[in-house]
């Protein structure tokens, strides 16, 4: 399927102007920390990645379904252990160099000319900014977790007529060429953010942050001990690239319809989050996509924070019923155990 026309394309180029509201750039503390943090201290940014691929043969039939990819975290792993979730992790104080920010402006005209935040002018700076930094959070958890990597080559790819504002990104037989061992990549930007920048710096890559389109935002309700503000972005699995998780957060990759993951949720197969089921049966309106896309860069920016409320004796995880989510509000003890 051709995708021009499916992205909302995010350019790189006026980073300065995104920066000066932190003319400094000052990242603090350490990875998970502070670096990662809102005004409130008990919240840690995140960033979340909706992979997404059109499946053309369904149960035999020459017919379009559309497929997303979640991994199976760890039963050992603080936050969600033993659930499927969509790759994604909190915000590294590495995430705010400066440097890796730059690294989007190396590219075409486009890339310069083109304000990557239209949809983000109504957001308060400090918003704009997390909207901004996130994008690099979820390029990098995406290759820590499943070892997909959007990225350009600079220059080879970005260059001439319409690649200008639709460059390809990097194949996989480019990409080995400039990561002859991926697995002791993926193992160092795990242990170090850092290497994530230094591996693009060093290989002349481009961050494809132009493949992430803003799909949700959730903000976990007050009261519990881990609290996330998580920045959720749609993006399509490259043809020739192969995921494999990284055995540690994620132990198992699996690809299935929005559908096909709810009825798992529902029927205990697998253990399903509230955002995480709530946010599969958003996606599940679309078959395509084109779609899917559609809708996504039809809705406004707006942060969903469940809040629990008494009725009848009973507690319950509710969320606003004028978002377009079909389920609004779930029992608290189910939501909880689940």
């Amino acid at each position: 399927m051709d995708m021009v026309g499916i992205f909302q394309i995010y350019r790189g180029g006026p980073v300065n102007k995104i920066l000066d509201q932190n003319p400094k750039n000052e990242p603090v503390g350490k990875r998970g920390g502070q670096a990662g943090q809102t005004g409130d201290d008990n919240i840690s940014v995140s960033a979340t990645v909706i992979l997404l691929r059109e499946k053309t043969q369904v149960s035999g039939e020459d017919r379009t379904a559309l497929e997303t990819l979640m991994v199976q975290r760890s039963a050992a792993m603080g936050f969600a252990a033993g659930a499927i979730v969509f790759p994604g992790g909190k915000v590294d104080p590495a995430d705010h160099d400066e440097a890796l920010h730059e690294l989007v402006g190396r590219g075409a005209p486009a890339f310069r000319d083109q304000d990557p935040h239209d949809r983000n002018k109504g957001l308060d700076p400090a918003d704009q900014r997390w909207a901004f930094i996130s994008r690099f959070t979820a390029l990098r958890e995406l290759f820590e977790e499943t070892g997909i990597l959007l990225a350009y080559l600079e220059g080879e790819n970005l260059k001439g007529g319409d690649q200008d504002r639709n460059p390809k990104l990097a194949t996989q037989q480019q990409l080995q060429e400039h990561i002859p061992d991926i697995t002791q990549l993926r193992d160092d930007v795990y242990k170090d953010a850092n290497a994530f920048l230094e591996f693009f710096q060093r290989e002349k890559l481009v961050p494809a942050t132009d493949r992430l389109t803003f799909f949700s935002r959730w903000q976990t309700p007050p009261g519990l001990h881990r609290r996330f503000d998580t920045w959720f972005y749609l993006a399509v699995m490259p043809d020739d690239q192969a995921i494999v998780p990284d055995g540690g957060e994620s132990v198992e990759a699996i690809w299935a319809t929005p559908n096909e993951f709810i009825d798992m949720g529902k029927s205990g197969q697998r253990k399903v989050i509230f955002p995480t089921m709530r946010n599969l049966e958003l996606l599940s309106l679309s078959s395509t996509l084109a779609a899917a896309y559609n809708d996504a860069n039809e809705r406004p920016i707006i942060c969903v924070e469940p809040k629990v409320i008494e009725r009848d004796g009973k507690k319950y995880l509710t969320i606003p019923d004028d978002l377009g989510y079909l389920v609004t509000e779930e029992l608290l003890e189910k939501a909880i155990r689940t």
